[in-house]
Parts: structure tokens; sequence; C-alpha cells
């Protein structure tokens, strides 16, 4: 469905955290030209879309970093629960 199609491609967006603002401007202006199928040359696109896209990919590289710092977290928690056991049967 398109709003599947949208979904991939502001993941995808999101993904490239280093894409200067003006190149991520103008993928979204494009995206929205596709969306709602307006000619290239037509000068304005509605404001509100743009913003709300560009939130969606703000949102979705802020979720990003919060599973990979949860992640880390686990990991971390993991690592140090199998040294303890380790350090527990060295000891007996």
């Amino acid at each position: 469905s398109q709003g599947e199609i949208l979904c991939c491609l502001l993941q995808c967006v999101s993904k490239l955290p280093s894409l200067p603002c003006t190149l991520e401007e103008m993928v979204l202006k494009r995206l929205i030209r596709a969306l709602t199928k307006q000619p290239p040359d037509m000068p304005h696109l509605p404001p509100v879309l743009f913003l709300q896209l560009r939130s969606i990919v703000q949102e979705i590289r802020a979720q990003g970093v919060m599973s990979r710092a949860q992640r880390k977290a686990t990991d971390t928690a993991k690592h140090v629960q199998q040294n303890t056991e380790k350090s527990e049967e060295k000891s007996s």
C-alpha cells in the first residue's frame, strides 16, 4: 500500500543521519511531489506535509538511537552477569 511504501522510504531517509539538510529536504520534497502527483515545476508544496515528514524522519532516528542504546545496555548487563557467574564458579 502507499502507506507502507511511505514508511519504508522515510525509514531509508532516517538511516542516513549524515545526509546534509539540503539534500534531505530535496528528497522529502521529491517524495511529496510523487505522493501528491504535483509537477516538478510547481513552486510551492504543502508546507504542513513537509514538516510532518521531516518530523517523522527525526522521530525514527531518535527511536533508532534509543533502540541502539537499549541493546547496548542489555548486552553490557549480560556481559556483567556472565563475568559474575564465571567468577563465582572459579571461587567455588
